[in-house]
């Protein structure tokens, strides 16, 4: 019986003693091959965290670039030359994007809806991708492509409304994040001159004396629906009763701004072909149909190329009386009578 006790005394001695003896190898061992174990953690976190650095991130970064919005403000074009000007362009950013980058500075290229050839290239600035922020892009600008470049004036000239799309690629950071680089592909509406329809002539008056061999003057004023500006140096116009050609006209130092613009005119009028065309049946109340036709665009004595095409392609249609310009001249003979369709 003892032996048998014994034996089990023994046998729980060496039952208890195993377990410390256990736990002590699970130290040791984690003691042996702590690396491992934190090489696989990083593994881990680098698995879940890199696809979203270097995957996710840029993705969700060109998203917010491509959802954002480029509003215009204005649009100054001064001093012109036959192959450059001075180009002024304020935008506002329109974002709802969570994320708010530095953009940094990058060569955005204009072009016309539709053309693959762009009208002008230019440094866009630096700015945080916040909603509402401002950015001015100011600088001489080289016309490297006349005919893209004439195009876009032609448009900006003839149409109401229109659009341009700004290309180009630069980098972004947001925080402490890699900088990535992102494709800017962003439609602009823009308003244009509405091929300067409303124009009015007033307060027309003949006269000696006058700067450019004038005989006549008078005030014009154009609408400008736009947001831009532009400086078209002395524009000389056509002035035409069907096809009949009544004066040349000079608007001199003409800034069309957006608004009203009013300035003064000075033409060479042909009082014969005046006179005979009064003479006939509709026009004997002195109210004639006035097509005026652009001729030249000069700033500083050389002539603006970008600037003549369209406004030789424009013909502006508008109303003209010339009763107080004749009565006060003394021919008010002319146009006693009522007009006649």
């Amino acid at each position: 019986m003892s032996s048998s006790k014994e034996f089990d005394s023994k046998h729980h001695e060496s039952v208890n003693g195993a377990a410390p003896k256990r736990k002590g190898g699970i130290k040791r061992h984690c003691a042996r091959f702590w690396w491992i174990y934190v090489i696989a953690l990083i593994i881990v976190i680098l698995a879940v965290v890199l696809p979203i650095i270097f995957v996710g991130y840029p993705r969700l970064a060109q998203s917010g670039i491509n959802k954002a919005q480029l509003v215009p403000t204005a649009q100054i074009i001064r001093n012109p030359a036959p192959d450059s000007a001075d180009l002024t362009l304020d935008s506002v950013l329109l974002s709802d994007s969570s994320l708010h980058p530095d953009l940094d500075s990058f060569n955005g290229s204009f072009y016309l809806e539709g053309q693959t050839t762009p009208f002008v290239s230019v440094t866009i600035p630096a700015i945080k991708a916040d909603n509402g922020t401002t950015a001015r892009v100011q600088q001489r600008i080289q016309i490297t492509d006349l005919a893209a470049f004439t195009r876009y004036t032609t448009t900006l000239l003839a149409t109401k409304n229109f659009l341009v799309n700004l290309r180009g690629s630069g980098g972004l950071e947001q925080g402490g994040l890699p900088r990535i680089t992102v494709n800017y592909n962003q439609t602009i509406n823009l308003t244009g001159l509405n091929a300067l329809q409303g124009l009015e002539i007033t307060r027309f008056r003949l006269g000696n004396d006058l700067p450019f061999g004038a005989n006549s003057f008078g005030n014009v004023t154009i609408p400008n629906p736009s947001i831009s500006t532009a400086d078209f140096g002395d524009v000389t116009l056509n002035l035409f009763v069907g096809e009949t050609l009544i004066a040349n006209s000079t608007l001199p130092a003409l800034t069309l701004t957006p608004g009203n613009n009013s300035y003064p005119l000075y033409a060479t009028a042909n009082t014969t072909a005046i006179a005979g065309i009064l003479s006939q049946p509709a026009y004997r109340c002195g109210v004639i149909p006035l097509s005026i036709r652009g001729n030249e665009s000069r700033f500083g004595g050389v002539q603006i190329p970008y600037f003549t095409a369209p406004l030789r392609l424009a013909t502006i249609s508008t109303r003209f009386n010339l009763t107080d310009t004749l009565t006060e001249a003394g021919f008010g003979q002319l146009v006693n009578g009522t007009c006649e369709t």
